[in-house]
């Protein structure tokens, strides 16, 4: 401002001294001071400098023509004029421009000088020449807060940049500038380096490249400091880590459970089948059957837990077969009877079930109810637990599935239900020191159920209880057992002779084998370990070898190794108690012809056998007791009516409070009315019920009671069809 005001004086003063001079030089010089007067106002004022000065070039025209008179034409002096103010404009014009061309570049370069200081990091240009040397030509100052340099000092020579990379990342670094120069490909490279007063610090460049006329390369970008970010990266791959080692050792720890509890298993689940094809009595084949439900129970349970890593990794399958619905339920209220009691609680089944008979993968259920089931005793304290179940009758094969869990225990807030089939998610949000558990049953029950194309929905308040509901839609059913066809010809199978070593340290199983498989007409040899084995297929030929995998002296791997250096070239099947994805893998790596986990049902070992063994189909002798069929029971309303409305009602009566005398009597009278009208289903079902009674089992008792009850829906249902098809 200062400077401005002391030109302008200068003009001032300039324009007086030619006006004074005026008077005293010739025309010529006169003009010659005017026009520099022009010249320097336009130059330093623009635009106004150039009228301001022009005005006073024509007044010193005009004080000549009044000095000399009007020597010179009056055309040329008006040229004269005419000059002056031409050059005035033009350049006061000129000069304006350029300086406002100044003040906007000014400008620019303040805002950029900001935003660059506002970006974390540096924006910058790096140019690498055809000489190998390179420069930073542009940066901004927060090159210093990534490099510890300031932008003049790499203007000229980047070495100083090069200086701080980590001396292990330096030759990638230098790479990877090289391949961008090359190709013209953006560049982008993580890499550290060491810093006076920060230590080691990671950085992330990135830029764009682009040729220049003299063989250089220019890069446009950005570097900023991701110190935080691989500090976070680091910790998150420590977690994942330790995740990868808690869940390793919880695989272990699962296969070394699963081994240990499914050997024993093997023993007691296969001597009972072998028995159940002994034994003849009645209460004798009742308990077996109790012994054989408490041994099914804990094999599921560890199938169960095996199969929460299998769902976690979405590799859980499905099988839809018949089974019986009703038998099922009943077996959950059996399994959770101590808890009711112990709780004082009530447990209430309520089923419509017409049709006990469905397609459907009863594993799976079983293990949906258990989850819902045990939650609900859990979480109620006092009232009930109630299973309701409902079917649908669609068209002649097909019905929907309703089954609901009720409760009266402590519920769940309705902001917190959306939140609850998440993994690890605690009933209510109460804490597992209270209630213990996971929190993972109902993620569970989710998966499976959605697994099983059904749909589970939570109907629940704070206070007042839950209620669980599954549908399950289009599933088929039968009015009469159904059992697998496969399952049928394995147990017709008849092998023909053949010589099998079984390999086990475990003598019942070895025993196990020797009876199942000698009853098929197959001769088997025990051995204790591996090396027992080899000494026996030195002196003998077999067809065929099972071996366990974890023996003492020599396990089945070692053995199977040295069986491929002898002339045994016969099938080895694997037989093992560790059921897991990681065991089979190994099995089928180490060459193993098959795979059999313990403990293994009837039909489980002759499949397995017959894939390398010859066998017969042995023809099933008549049995002298058909099967029935409903749709040939010749049963009218009357007899309906009678067995509804007085024998239905009395076994209720007798369920609820079980009375030796009145149950005999009910016998008697039932078996009687069946005998009367030709009703053999009905016979038979009262040889069923007294057989219970004779053994005294309640349970028994209480579950054929039941059965009676689903026996009339089932007459009647096929009775009510049976008149609309006559209709028809």
């Amino acid at each position: 401002m200062y400077k401005d005001k002391l030109l302008l004086k200068i003009l001032y003063l300039a324009a007086l001294f030619l006006l004074v001079i005026s008077f005293f030089t010739p025309r010529v010089l006169n003009g010659l001071l005017g026009l520099l007067l022009v010249i320097f106002a336009s130059i330093f004022y623009g635009l106004k400098g150039g009228l301001f000065s022009s005005c006073w070039a024509v007044m010193l025209s005009l004080i000549n023509i009044l000095i000399e008179g009007y020597q010179t034409s009056i055309a040329n002096q008006l040229l004269s004029l005419s000059v002056y103010f031409l050059i005035g404009i033009s350049l006061g014009k000129v000069i304006d421009i350029m300086q406002e061309q100044k003040e906007k570049l000014k400008k620019n370069e303040y805002m950029h000088s900001n935003l660059a200081e506002q970006v974390p990091g540096a924006i910058y240009q790096y140019r690498y020449f055809p000489d190998g040397s390179s420069c930073f030509p542009f940066a901004s100052a927060g090159i210093y807060d990534v490099y510890g340099v300031g932008p003049e000092e790499v203007k000229e020579d980047a070495s100083l940049v090069f200086e701080r990379i980590h001396e292990q990342d330096y030759q990638q670094v230098v790479k990877s500038i090289k391949k961008s120069a090359e190709e013209l490909t953006s560049w982008q490279d993580e890499y550290r380096v060491n810093l006076a007063d920060k230590g080691l610090r990671w950085l992330e460049g990135i830029a764009k490249p682009e040729r220049l006329e003299d063989g250089s390369v220019l890069w446009h970008g950005h570097i900023r400091d991701i110190t935080e970010r691989k500090q976070m990266e680091n910790k998150m791959e420590e977690a994942v880590q330790t995740a990868k080692a808690a869940n390793k050792a919880k695989s272990e720890f699962l296969a070394n459970m699963s081994h240990e509890i499914r050997t024993p298993l093997n023993a007691v689940i296969g001597f009972s089948q072998i028995l159940e094809e002994q034994l003849k009595e009645q209460n004798h084949r009742d308990y077996l059957a109790s012994i054989q439900k408490a041994s099914y129970s804990l094999l599921n349970l560890i199938n169960d837990i095996l199969d929460m890593s299998k769902i976690e990794a979405g590799m859980l399958k499905v099988e839809f077969e018949y089974f019986d619905l009703k038998k099922l339920l009943e077996e959950m209220k059996v399994i959770f009877s101590k808890k009711i009691s112990d709780k004082g609680l009530d447990y209430i089944l309520v089923e419509d079930i017409i049709f006990r008979e469905i397609r459907f993968d009863e594993t799976r259920l079983r293990q949906i109810l258990i989850n819902l089931i045990s939650n609900a005793i859990k979480f109620t304290e006092k009232g009930y637990v109630k299973v309701i179940v409902k079917e649908i009758i669609k068209d002649n094969d097909r019905l929907d599935l309703e089954i609901i869990i009720e409760d009266t225990g402590i519920g769940v807030a309705e902001n917190k239900q959306a939140k609850i089939f998440e993994s690890f998610t605690q009933h209510n949000g109460q804490s597992t020191r209270e209630y213990e558990g996971t929190g993972l049953g109902l993620t569970i029950t989710k998966k499976l159920t959605e697994l099983l194309g059904g749909e589970i929905k939570l109907e629940s308040s704070l206070g007042e209880g839950s209620k669980f509901k599954l549908s399950f839609s289009d599933l088929e059913f039968s009015g009469e057992k159904k059992q697998s066809s496969k399952k049928e010809r394995l147990k017709k199978i008849e092998f023909d002779t053949a010589e099998v070593l079984v390999v086990d340290d475990i003598r019942s199983n070895r025993n196990f084998l020797k009876i199942k498989l000698g009853n098929k007409g197959l001769k088997v040899t025990g051995a204790e370990n591996g090396k027992e084995a080899l000494k026996l297929v030195k002196d003998r030929e077999f067809d065929l070898i099972i071996m366990d995998l974890k023996m003492p002296v020599m396990d089945g791997y070692q053995t199977l190794e040295k069986l491929k250096n002898t002339a045994y070239d016969k099938p080895v099947i694997a037989f093992t108690a560790s059921a897991t994805k990681k065991e089979k893998q190994k099995v089928e790596s180490a060459g193993f012809d098959s795979f059999i986990t313990k403990p293994v049902t009837t039909e489980q070992l002759y499949k397995s056998i017959a894939k390398y063994l010859t066998y017969q189909i042995k023809a099933e002798a008549k049995k002298e007791e058909i099967e029935i069929d409903f749709k040939q029971i010749k049963l009218d309303k009357a007899m309906l009516n009678k067995l509804e409305k007085e024998f239905l009602v009395e076994s209720k009566k007798i369920k609820d409070t079980i009375v030796i005398d009145e149950l005999e009597e009910f016998i008697r009278n039932l078996y009687e009315f069946g005998d009367i009208n030709d009703l053999k289903i009905i016979s038979d079902y009262t040889s069923k019920l007294e057989n219970a009674l004779n053994s005294f089992d309640l349970e028994k008792i209480e579950e054929k009671l039941l059965e009676f009850e689903n026996l009339i829906k089932r007459l009647k249902y096929l009775y009510e069809r049976r008149l609309k098809d006559n209709e028809e």
